[in-house]
């Protein structure tokens, strides 16, 4: 008797590891996150989300999670998707809120959305304004694509709010003031990086580059002066392939960089920091902003027309059906639309693969022949599966938000 009892308290407890429960799973992730594991990471934030016994503030974190292990692990369009449902989500703490944003600004730069992007990095400015990593990444863009007046005022607001990494900022400030000319402060900027990391190649690169420059104004203007023609050129360019412009020589001394005084960390995080740019999916409000500037929606020939049919929606017969594993015996398709003819709905697939193709990368299309009253046959074209019913909604805003049809399907 006593040695079946021991037996049985021997099975119970070689158990416990295995319905540990949604919470463990999330703080593995987590660990496995840190450990740059992220595709292991996923897994168990998967499986802890599809529990159902997680708090709703912890579900929600969870998503934010998952988002950045998919970035980390090169899937953007996922990361958006886990950091939409995380802003959507109103238990989501206020102060995750403005890195969530940042983390899908990343994102969709990631996937060459550059505008969303901008977008979700000023809603995270506005959340949080003393928040640096924003502004850094609002001002590369802002570089990327030759506004570097504005570049500049962000670059200067990232170091104000005590960016992790200034001497990136300042080396990324000295390449827009070089693209407007200001040499001077280029070279101030790139001085004040080098004092913070003496062996930084980019600031040490350009900051040679404006001394030849300057060595070599200084030889012209000298030779110009002896010759009675006049002030001093500048010369702008690399040697070899030099435009010459009147102008005044500079002095390119700079004081050391002095780092602000710290402060109280302005977002409250629980995990790991993950180095440098860190990722962020769709705040309600940002999407209901940016509504006016959506694209038009170009209406296909008449052939090419989806089938309007009634609701509700009728779930495939012929696919496999859920094995359970996961944590879940449900899963989610998403209808992109249905078809007079099997080959316009497969050129229906094609299409929305080209408008939305980080999106809908990794998922398996079907196109499943459905019998209507009324209507006929008619070719229904599903994409999936999705692991919950949050993701295919979240993916189905987004893609309607692109021009896209877009339904959820259970099964």
């Amino acid at each position: 008797m006593l040695r079946a009892l021991l037996a049985l308290v021997a099975i119970v407890l070689l158990s416990l590891p295995a319905f540990a429960g949604g919470a463990a799973d999330a703080d593995a992730g987590v660990a496995r996150m840190g450990a740059n594991d992220a595709r292991t990471a996923i897994d168990l934030f998967t499986r802890a989300i599809q529990s159902r016994d997680l708090s709703q503030e912890r579900l929600a974190l969870t998503y934010h999670r998952r988002g950045m292990a998919f970035y980390m692990d090169g899937e953007a369009g996922r990361a958006i998707l886990d950091y939409t449902i995380a802003l959507w989500h109103e238990d989501l703490p206020k102060d995750f809120r403005p890195r969530t944003l940042n983390n899908r600004g990343l994102a969709f730069e990631a996937i060459s959305d550059y505008e969303t992007a901008v977008r979700d990095y000023s809603l995270s400015i506005r959340l949080n304004p003393s928040y640096a990593e924003p502004y850094a990444n609002r001002g590369n863009l802002h570089r990327k694509f030759n506004r570097h007046g504005e570049a500049v005022s962000d670059y200067d607001m990232a170091l104000r709010s005590g960016h992790p990494h200034p001497k990136f900022v300042f080396a990324w400030q000295g390449l827009s003031f070089e693209a407007l000319g200001k040499r001077q402060e280029a070279a101030d900027v790139f001085r004040r990086a080098l004092s913070i990391d003496p062996g930084f190649e980019l600031a040490k690169l350009h900051l040679a580059k404006l001394d030849h420059v300057q060595t070599l104004n200084g030889i012209v203007g000298r030779r110009k002066q002896a010759q009675g023609i006049g002030g001093p050129l500048i010369i702008v360019g690399r040697p070899g392939n030099q435009s010459r412009t009147p102008g005044a020589s500079t002095n390119l001394g700079a004081t050391p960089w002095v780092p602000p005084p710290s402060k109280v960390p302005s977002i409250l995080s629980t995990e790991q920091p993950i180095e440098a740019q860190a990722p962020g999916v769709g705040l309600r409000p940002a999407v209901e902003e940016a509504a006016h500037t959506r694209p038009a929606v170009i209406s296909p020939p008449e052939s090419e027309v989806p089938v309007v049919e009634p609701p509700p929606p009728v779930a495939p017969t012929h696919l496999s059906a859920a094995d359970g594993e996961g944590g879940s015996d449900v899963e989610y398709l998403i209808q992109l639309g249905s078809f007079n003819t099997r080959q316009l709905a497969q050129t229906g697939w094609t299409k929305a693969s080209h408008a939305a193709k980080e999106l809908l990368t990794g998922l398996n299309h079907t196109i499943e022949a459905v019998q209507l009253p009324n209507i006929g046959k008619v070719f229904r074209l599903y994409a999936g599966a999705l692991p919950d019913r949050q993701s295919a909604l979240s993916l189905c805003r987004t893609l309607r938000d692109k021009g896209s049809a877009c339904i959820v399907v259970r099964r």
